[in-house]
């Protein structure tokens, strides 16, 4: 009935997670538990919020994929079962870390991210069958590789140019990103080619609206080689032609420059180290009557490499080509004879525009404003003058005289009308 005396036994979490009593969303904890059956096999493990903690139910491997506080489950069919409490809070900090390695064209680069301030996101000692496990769960799915350009001078994104695939190395216990350079149209390469930026790198919560601070990384951008000539056209006339390419210096001062074609022979003219960084090359021909084609190639000791067509034209007549291809001053004063012309005609054209509206307008007002005379019935218009004092007396204009009557003694004289002429 009473306690004569007594022993403390210490006693500890049956669920061991390596000491770590809170998680952060992205962590990945390898659960362990040394309770078996009598016949020496594990138990089975849960979650109570798999949306907070997702656990492998077979090792005990586990994913945090969200803040808050849950409760894992280890249960021996028949034997036992125990569970304990974990606490997943949200990061107040994600940090990108990568060497100062550049970003080019056909080859991959990788970014290390992380969602805590210190140490790595892998709590715990993970067996070769939770590593399995920890890859099946895809822990990567809850963090993503935010990318952009330090420079706000680029009109485009830059995930239009960079393709991102993110993963979680198991063996270092952080997420990587790798970052690769995709085929550029020729106004993105010269836009990146000439603009002083570099690619920013962060880390990112899927899912969550991250509030707290991301430390990123930058790296140099070589979009590759750029030329200012996407052909060169050379003539009997200008055996000679000039184009730059621009690039990173390293690449450019191991860059090696070959014409495809002895007709044609390639010079490098100016080198400029600065920013933005270029090489200019003169083309001559040799002998255009044998060139048919050729091309100047460049490479570089990196991969990249630059092809530039070479096109020959033969003029047979000097003066013809200068016809057809007059100097700059000649295309000015004729470009300032043609819009003489055409301003000259817009003048007249407008003038007559005028002169026609002006016509309209005049003869609209005359047949308005002119005054209009009587019209009378023929049945009212009086032809043969009033008599006075009741005899007939002639009008005094004497295209209006009477007739006489017809008589038979008179002669036919008397019978004909005429005007009285004054003679």
């Amino acid at each position: 009935m009473g306690v004569a005396d007594y022993v403390p036994l210490p006693v500890e979490h049956a669920i061991d997670m390596d000491e770590a009593n809170k998680l952060v969303v992205g962590d990945v904890v390898c659960f362990q538990a040394k309770l078996t059956n009598p016949d020496g096999a594990y138990g089975t493990w849960s979650s109570s919020a798999s949306g907070v903690l997702q656990v492998d139910p077979k090792s005990g491997a586990a994913v945090a994929r969200d803040s808050g506080t849950v409760t894992v489950y280890y249960e021996i069919p028949g034997v036992l079962k125990t569970y304990r409490e974990v606490i997943v809070e949200a990061p107040s900090r994600t940090a990108a870390m990568a060497q100062s390695s550049p970003v080019r064209s056909g080859k991959e680069t990788k970014v290390l991210l992380t969602t805590r301030e210190r140490g790595t996101n892998l709590i715990g000692a993970c067996s070769p069958t939770q590593i399995e496990a920890v890859a099946k769960l895809q822990p990567e799915k809850s963090v993503s590789c935010h990318l952009s350009f330090t420079s706000d001078t680029i009109d485009f994104s830059a995930n239009d140019v960079f393709k991102t695939h993110t993963g979680f190395d198991s063996s270092i216990g952080l997420y990587t990103c790798s970052i690769t350079l995709q085929p550029m149209t020729d106004q993105q390469t010269r836009v990146l080619s000439v603009s002083m930026t570099n690619l920013l790198v962060k880390a990112d919560l899927v899912g969550t609206v991250f509030t707290g601070e991301q430390v990123g990384t930058r790296l140099p951008i070589e979009p590759g080689l750029y030329s200012d000539q996407a052909e060169l056209l050379l003539s009997n006339l200008h055996p000679s032609a000039e184009f730059t390419v621009y690039g990173p210096p390293t690449v450019l001062s191991n860059m090696e420059v070959v014409s495809t074609s002895p007709s044609v022979t390639v010079h490098e003219k100016e080198v400029h180290q600065g920013f933005p960084s270029y090489t200019k090359y003169t083309v001559n021909a040799v002998d255009l009557h044998s060139a048919v084609s050729a091309s100047v190639s460049l490479s570089s000791s990196s991969g990249q490499s630059l092809v530039i067509p070479v096109t020959f034209i033969h003029v047979a007549d000097a003066n013809v080509a200068k016809q057809a291809a007059p100097p700059a001053g000649s295309l000015e004063d004729g470009h300032s004879f043609h819009s003489f012309i055409n301003s000259y005609q817009m003048m007249f054209c407008t003038l007559f525009a005028l002169l026609a509206g002006t016509a309209i307008v005049i003869i609209v007002l005359h047949s308005l404003l002119s005054p209009k005379e009587q019209s009378y019935h023929p049945a009212f218009i009086q032809r043969t003058p009033p008599p006075v004092n009741g005899q007939d007396s002639p009008v005094s204009n004497s295209f209006n005289r009477i007739t006489p009557r017809f008589s038979p003694n008179s002669s036919y004289r008397s019978q004909l009308y005429s005007p009285d002429y004054k003679s």
